[in-house]
């Protein structure tokens, strides 16, 4: 719009009042101004049905696969959760390998449970000789 309007002054700046270029520039800036005031305000872009039901469509599509990858994610997440707050559990009749330091001090019993948390494990040749054995006192009998 404001080149037009540059295009008219220049008409009038460049060329004497009485010329003809001067006076068609005159003439014609006129009439533009006249079909500029018929025209609508905003541009409306005119689409067919067929577009923008397609566009519909792959709006749909769009949103329905944000909504799995979310429910995706949240499971996940609820599953990562629920790993970490479950309580990992040793097999049922498994022998304990436990410290001799540990031992001194139970008494008669056999050990069938984990060690307190934090505890250590007696490396693997080590563990062949307590595996099994229960204590009496501060020594380790084999049961």
């Amino acid at each position: 719009l404001a080149d037009i309007k540059q295009v008219f002054n220049n008409c009038r700046l460049y060329n004497r009042p009485d010329s003809d270029v001067h006076n068609m520039g005159n003439s014609v800036e006129e009439f533009f101004n006249t079909k500029l005031k018929g025209m609508p305000a905003l541009e409306e872009e005119v689409v067919p049905a067929s577009v923008l039901r397609q566009r519909k469509q792959q709006q749909q599509a769009e949103e329905r696969k944000r909504k799995k990858e979310l429910a995706e994610r949240a499971a996940q997440k609820a599953a990562a959760a629920a790993a970490a707050a479950a309580p990992v559990a040793a097999p049922v009749n498994a022998p304990v390998v436990a410290q001799p330091a540990q031992l001194a001090g139970i008494g008669a019993t056999t050990l069938r449970s984990p060690p307190a948390a934090g505890v250590g494990l007696i490396p693997p040749p080590a563990a062949a000789m307590v595996t099994g054995m229960a204590t009496t006192g501060l020594g380790a009998e084999a049961v």
